[in-house]
């Protein structure tokens, strides 16, 4: 017996985690920078300037201090994006591409608090062009200060350079705060962490931030580690007695997706971490255990192995997932057990492409499965095939890992810059929509199905103009 349809707020979040691809129609001013602006004398001759003209503001990170409780999210969410398109690398002046510096998507109210961090001055180490200033144009600040003003009056240091961390590296304004996640406890002023989530307490402000490319702190050892931080780590100030100064590093800029130097990122091409978020949402608790969903996943007291963001007995109880033996765990967890193998070939760009999953691959659930690629050369075209059992056979240059005969599904375009091009694109395809659409009659319960990515590759260093992937292996679930 088939489950029934899930509910609507269930299809709504499934919705919710495709990303939706740009560009996309020009985005509208929704706020002028918080309640009453942001109180800088500057500021209002900014607001919705055209692009390419200079102005005495950036505004690097924003946040009014309600940016969730810090749990970090179970379900690994992918989340619409937002219409912009930035080129990579920068153009000269003038730079037509978008940036997103800050972001909050909470809803604020008349008289709210907004913090927020202005831009250094010191020179972008990719292009040389000086950032804008706008932190020493706008009052005693540097850079790396997060700032507080309180519907539009003048603004104020909430939280200092030196109390997060930075301009300890090379002396005041060398280091750049570039995102930014608040959560304000309510006791004035700025009471810090000194150690991972002993904000829940309510005793310190949560505050996560990272900092732009060009800052002085880049490479310096974190106090958590001693890891080299970079631009796209999620940072949090120092932690007492931790292994340096300088601030920890929470989530890495790879557990994002983001490249790094660190990783093997080609020179100049690591991701600056420019706008961050922690959304407040409704209360959930479907089990009425008392304790929100979240933390029911977070703790491990109500699993969810399926990572939809939902307890599995929720699941199981809506009939959102089947569980046919009767042992309380989903049966898509139970027979679709994804699993890499086989090894990939090496790109013309020096990057080891790589293949990956997200979801459950099922006859009957509603979510995707989407199987994707990264680390692919820019604006090649590649596809996705498949078969119905493995190998490890020499194949143009590389290893072919699915046995033949194989499936091909349609032919994608990688995206990403103009030329000169990069390794830093890729290709996604949600498998469900092929097992559910009944273009293969192979593809039924049960069946174990071996995939892997090729793609055009001109300047392979192997002669045959191709890329390879390594593999993925999956067992369809009902």
């Amino acid at each position: 017996m088939c489950p029934s349809p899930p509910p609507p707020e269930a299809r709504s979040r499934a919705r919710a985690r495709v990303p939706t691809l740009g560009p996309l129609p020009q985005p509208a001013i929704l706020i002028t920078g918080g309640p009453g602006g942001l109180g800088l004398p500057l500021h209002p001759a900014c607001v919705g300037h055209p692009p390419g003209v200079p102005c005495g503001v950036e505004v690097d990170a924003l946040s009014y201090g309600m940016d969730g409780n810090g749990f970090r999210s179970a379900s690994g969410f992918a989340y619409p994006g937002i219409g912009l398109l930035e080129w990579n690398p920068p153009m000269m002046p003038p730079d037509l591409g978008d940036n997103v510096d800050a972001l909050d998507a909470d809803t604020f109210l008349a008289g709210a608090v907004t913090y927020f961090s202005l831009d250094s001055a010191f020179p972008d180490p990719f292009t040389g062009i000086p950032n804008s200033a706008s932190a020493v144009l706008n009052g005693p600040f540097v850079g790396s200060d997060v700032l507080v003003t309180v519907a539009g009056g003048p603004p104020a240091v909430y939280a200092p350079a030196l109390a997060l961390g930075l301009d300890l590296v090379a002396g005041p304004d060398t280091d750049d705060l570039n995102a930014l996640a608040l959560f304000e406890n309510g006791f004035p002023g700025y009471q810090p962490s000194v150690a991972p989530y002993d904000w829940l307490g309510g005793a310190t402000d949560m505050l996560f931030f990272s900092v732009r490319r060009g800052s002085a702190l880049v490479g310096a050892p974190d106090s958590f580690f001693g890891l080299p931080i970079e631009e796209g780590d999620l940072l949090v100030p120092p932690v007492a007695g931790g292994l340096s100064p300088f601030p920890g590093i929470f989530i890495a800029a790879e557990n994002l997706g983001l490249a790094t130097m660190r990783s093997g990122a080609p020179m100049g091409f690591a991701d600056d971490l420019d706008a961050l978020d922690i959304t407040r949402l409704p209360i959930m608790d479907c089990n009425a255990n008392g304790m929100e969903d979240a933390v029911d996943i977070a703790n491990g007291v109500d699993p969810d192995c399926n990572l939809n963001g939902v307890p599995d007995s929720c699941d199981i109880a809506t009939g959102a997932s089947a569980d046919i033996n009767g042992n309380l765990i989903p049966d898509e967890c139970e027979f679709s057990a994804v699993a890499p193998y086989c090894a990939a070939k090496l790109n013309s760009m020096g990057c080891t492409p790589i293949i990956g999953a997200f979801g459950t691959p099922s006859a009957t659930h509603w979510g995707p499965f989407a199987v994707g690629a990264v680390n692919i050369v820019s604006n090649k075209n590649g596809l996705l095939f498949y078969g119905f059992a493995p190998n490890a056979l020499p194949f143009q240059g590389g290893l072919l890992c699915v046995q033949p005969p194989v499936r091909r599904t349609a032919v994608q375009n990688s995206g990403g810059v103009f030329p000169p091009n990069n390794c830093t694109d890729s290709y996604v395809y949600d498998f469900n929509a092929r097992i559910q659409g009944g273009v293969d009659p192979a593809l039924v319960v049960g069946a174990a199905v071996y995939s892997q990515y090729w793609y055009r590759d001109p300047g392979d260093p192997a002669g045959f103009g191709t890329g390879l992937t390594d593999a993925l292996s999956f067992v369809i679930a009902p």
